[in-house]
């Protein structure tokens, strides 16, 4: 089992939605984590194997927004042709058969309580 950390305050501004601390570990226990208990404004979980997806704050928030009907289905990306080329020389073909390339611009990444963009 991996122990999450949850500032109530950075969970609420990513779900979206006001919730008190009793109603946030009432809805994440429903998601497959067990409460270990509450100090001040960080809730810790216990996180079973099978939810990986549940190991940051964000990835509870995008749970609890599916959870509680706020964002529901697969998430829309808007894509469009870059104008780059993509080269594969033929020799070599006998290591894969298949080449991808993708550019990714404004994006905003999170890490726990940082944000690069």
């Amino acid at each position: 089992m991996t122990n999450v950390d949850l500032r109530h305050d950075d969970l609420v501004e990513l779900v979206g939605k006001s919730l008190s601390i009793e109603e946030c570990v009432d809805r994440i226990t429903f998601m497959g984590a067990g409460p270990e208990g509450v100090q001040g404004d960080v809730m810790t979980f216990d996180v079973f194997p099978n939810r990986p997806d549940l190991y940051s704050v964000e990835g509870i928030a995008r749970g609890l927004r599916g959870f509680l009907d706020l964002e529901v289905g697969l998430p829309v990306f808007h894509l469009e042709s870059s104008g780059l080329e993509l080269v594969v020389d033929y020799s070599v073909a006998d290591v894969g058969a298949f080449a991808v390339r993708g550019i990714a611009r404004c994006i905003e990444l999170a890490f726990g309580m940082f944000r690069f963009t």
